[in-house]
Order: C-alpha cells, then sequence, then structure tokens
C-alpha cells in the first residue's frame, strides 16, 4: 500500500471519528446548539409523566432562571421547583411551596436530546 493511500485513509477515519464524536455530543447536549425550550425543560425536569396534556411544565423567569412543576412522586399533587439552567443545558432545581409526597428538596439533571423528542 503507498503511503498517499495509507495517508487518505487514516484521514478518513479520522474524520469519520470526528463527525461521530460531534452527533454524540449533540445528542448528549443538544442546548448548545437548539438553546433550551420549555417543553423540553419540562420533560427533562418532570420525566415522561409531564408534558402536553398534564398538570406542570415550565416557566422562563429570567437569564438562566426558570419555574417548572412536576408530579410528586406520589402522583397526587404537583410540586414547584425554581431551576437554573447552565449554557450545556444542565440543570439544578430546589423545590419551592409544599412539599408533595416524597418529593425531593434538590434536583439536578441535563436536558438531552430524548427530552425534545418525546416533549
Amino acid at each position: 500500500m503507498s503511503d498517499r493511500r495509507r495517508r487518505t485513509i487514516v484521514l478518513g477515519g479520522l474524520a469519520g471519528l470526528a463527525v461521530l464524536l460531534a452527533l454524540a455530543f449533540l445528542a448528549a447536549r443538544p442546548t448548545s446548539l437548539f438553546g433550551v425550550s420549555s417543553s423540553a425543560l419540562a420533560y427533562s425536569v418532570g420525566g415522561s409523566g409531564i408534558g402536553p396534556g398534564t398538570e406542570g411544565g415550565c416557566r422562563h423567569v429570567s437569564g438562566s432562571a426558570w419555574t417548572c412543576s412536576r408530579h410528586d412522586d406520589q402522583f397526587s399533587s404537583t410540586v414547584s421547583y425554581h431551576v437554573t439552567v447552565d449554557g450545556m443545558g444542565c440543570w439544578d432545581a430546589n423545590r419551592f411551596g409544599p412539599p408533595g409526597e416524597g418529593s425531593k428538596k434538590h434536583l439536578s439533571g441535563c436536558v438531552t436530546i430524548l427530552s425534545y423528542l418525546f416533549s
């Protein structure tokens, strides 16, 4: 095999690897490209039990601050959280108001491509 052909194969492999890494990054952190949507954040904070047709959702307050509600752990009521989202779509949430049944005081996570697909 010639040096030129070997170099072409290596460069093609590196380019393919770079494309795969970029796609993986966008799947894990899509907000770097799409920004944060209220429905995607609501899905990420509340899981599949929240979204269109259910109680809850997220409202943008200002900057990186949001207010989100989700079902409590017993699905008997909704619980409200102050949520802060960073530039990569990762968030920290602190409960305020009534605690609900078994609801955690602090939650954290990240908006992923699944949050956009299922919201």
